[in-house]
Parts: structure tokens; C-alpha cells; sequence
């Protein structure tokens, strides 16, 4: 266990009191008080992508691919820019 102060010890203490859902959101807030604007950027431009690619599936315009589908089509020769960028292509992304 990382060795703390006292203070850092009681405010653990009394996080863990919380509700597992009041707990997750101060882990979050306390993650992010730690991310740089651009950090925080690039997060916020994920959930975004992920937000947009849920909202695509649950109305029917997501085409599907099994996860063997993709890896298979990288090759054994492994994932290049370019065979990423196929990949994606065929998943519908671009």
C-alpha cells in the first residue's frame, strides 16, 4: 500500500465511505484534476467518437464486424498505418 499522510489516509477513509456511485464520481474528478488541457481534450474527443459510434449502432446504420473478421484481415504480418486504415475502412469507418 503507498505509504500516506495522515490527512490523505482520513480522506480515504471517509471516501470510501461513500456510495460505490458517489465514489466513482470522485475518482473521476480526481482523475481528471490531473489531466492537462490537452489530455482532457483528447478524452472529451473520445467519448465523443464513442457516443456517435453507440448512437450509429442502436439506430441500424452500424455495419458489425466480429473482432476474428478485423484481426484476420490485418494479416499474421501485424497491424501497419495502412492495414489499420483498411480495417477501418471496412468496418465503415473512416
Amino acid at each position: 500500500m503507498i505509504n500516506m499522510t495522515r490527512t490523505t489516509a482520513d480522506v480515504r477513509d471517509e471516501a470510501l465511505r461513500l456510495t460505490p456511485e458517489e465514489r466513482l464520481r470522485l475518482a473521476q474528478e480526481l482523475h481528471d484534476s490531473v489531466l492537462s488541457a490537452e489530455e482532457r481534450e483528447i478524452q472529451q474527443a473520445w467519448a465523443d467518437v464513442a457516443e456517435q459510434r453507440y448512437d450509429e449502432w442502436k439506430a441500424g446504420r452500424a455495419t458489425m464486424h466480429s473482432a476474428e473478421d478485423v484481426l484476420g484481415s490485418l494479416g499474421a504480418g501485424g497491424a501497419t498505418e495502412g492495414s489499420r486504415w483498411q480495417a477501418a475502412k471496412r468496418c465503415g469507418h473512416r
